[in-house]
């Protein structure tokens, strides 16, 4: 991003690295203008004419977002580009995963050299190389996740299938043992979460937690009276009767809930028929 003269002479640097696409306002007047530039200088000429060969066979924008969301196979973007747009567009490429060689300054403000450097951590962009273009490296973590899985599935067929597992608390059992293993692991900064355990110090101040005006529920029993009182009472108890019977059987409720609800029945009164029958789930303790 950035074809002038500083764009051009950190592609040359890049070798033998596919140039897939190349992003400025006005190409071919930044060529022109580096061209003249270099006035009688052969030398000089020589370079513009390399960086007009390493960028012809590339595809050219004047958005870089419009780069980046076309040009999806885009491993890493070099930003060349005027001092205050570098941290913007460094963002937009960390956010897709892209890494990122950005000219100095690379920031115009200490606020957003933090963003960067938070970006950096949230996405992993500095770890490998790469990482969504088909690598060795993607393809190990999803061997690594499939296998995880299949172990899993093995673990619940062992126990009796998932009826069994649910019946025996083991499911739950196991979910707590995930999110306390994951506690763990933030608590001691092995697995980083920004704002939480990184960079927390830098976090926007906490909100107001929003409330809801006990008027609103004034409001709402009354609603709820005056409903009650216009219903047909007899017609209710019927569709909450025949709710009930249907439950007890094999039919599909959605008809019986249907006519309860066209009665005027309340979601509570529904409820309780089903309670009636079905009774409430009881999470089984696993030891």
């Amino acid at each position: 991003v950035g074809a002038g003269g500083m764009g051009g002479t950190n592609a040359q640097a890049l070798g033998a690295e596919n140039i897939v696409a190349v992003c400025d306002v006005d190409f071919d007047l930044v060529m022109e203008k580096v061209a003249e530039a270099s006035g009688d200088d052969a030398e000089e000429h020589a370079k513009v004419e390399r960086w007009q060969q390493q960028f012809a066979s590339a595809a050219r924008y004047n958005d870089f977002r419009e780069m980046l969301d076309t040009e999806r196979g885009i491993d890493a973007v070099l930003i060349a580009t005027p001092d205050h747009t570098h941290a913007v567009i460094a963002k937009a490429a960390m956010e897709l995963g892209k890494h990122v060689y950005v000219q100095k300054p690379m920031t115009a403000t200490v606020a957003e050299s933090r963003m960067l450097a938070r970006l950096a951590e949230e996405t992993g962009v500095a770890g490998t190389a790469d990482p969504f273009g088909g690598s060795y490296f993607l393809e190990n973590l999803t061997d690594e996740m499939e296998a995880a899985m299949e172990s899993l599935i093995d673990a619940v067929e062992a126990e009796g299938g998932m009826v069994s597992c649910i019946e025996r608390g083991l499911i739950q059992r196991w979910i707590s043992e995930s999110a306390y293993k994951t506690q763990k692991e933030i608590d001691s900064g092995e697995r980083v979460v920004i704002g939480v355990n990184k960079h927390a110090g830098e976090a926007a101040e906490s909100q107001a937690i929003f409330s809801v005006s006990p008027h609103l529920a004034e409001q709402q029993l009354e609603r709820l009276k005056k409903i009650k009182a216009g219903r047909d009472p007899a017609r209710v108890e019927a569709a909450l009767a025949r709710l009930g019977e249907a439950a007890r059987g094999t039919a599909n409720l959605m008809e019986p809930i249907g006519e309860a609800v066209d009665s005027y029945a309340t979601v509570g009164e529904i409820s309780n028929v089903l309670r009636g029958v079905f009774g409430e789930f009881q999470e089984p303790a696993g030891f």
